[in-house]
């Protein structure tokens, strides 16, 4: 019973949320100067039509490391297959989505890193595929790259 009991109440400690579990924000003044200043940025990251690998995340974290925002410029049809690559950038970077706008070349991203930002100890998260493991899944799966 005791040894269930001290299980039982490392099981409810790792359960129990962190203090900072709440995802970070921005205000919409902050927003607005972030939209402006990453628009008129020169320094910018294409997205291939493939769309978000590895590489790419860890081009943004590169880029994190002199700048506090990135621009990704995306060559895509719709507005809402932008939406979609943004949202995942998003998710797969830990920054903040700032906004999406139509340029003359596109559309761009702009991402903010957070305030309190951390450079991860490995650049490439794992769960995404590089190019080179894309191609060899398109030509399994019978598509071309």
């Amino acid at each position: 019973m005791e040894k269930a009991e001290r299980v039982l109440g490392k099981v409810e400690t790792a359960l129990r949320p962190t203090e900072d579990s709440r995802p970070e924000t921005i205000t919409d003044e902050e927003r607005f100067m972030f939209r402006k200043l990453g628009l008129r940025m020169k320094a910018f990251l294409l997205l291939s039509r493939r769309g978000v690998f590895d590489g790419t995340i860890e081009n943004m974290h590169l880029h994190w490391k002199y700048r506090e925002l990135v621009k990704i410029l995306v060559k895509a049809k719709s507005f809402a297959e932008v939406k979609r690559i943004a949202l995942s950038l998003e998710a797969e970077s830990g920054g903040i989505l700032v906004s999406v706008d139509k340029v003359s070349k596109g559309y761009a991203i702009v991402v903010f890193q957070g305030k309190n930002y951390r450079c991860p100890s490995t650049l490439r998260p794992k769960n995404l595929l590089s190019k080179q493991k894309y191609r060899e899944w398109g030509r399994f799966h019978g598509e071309s790259p």
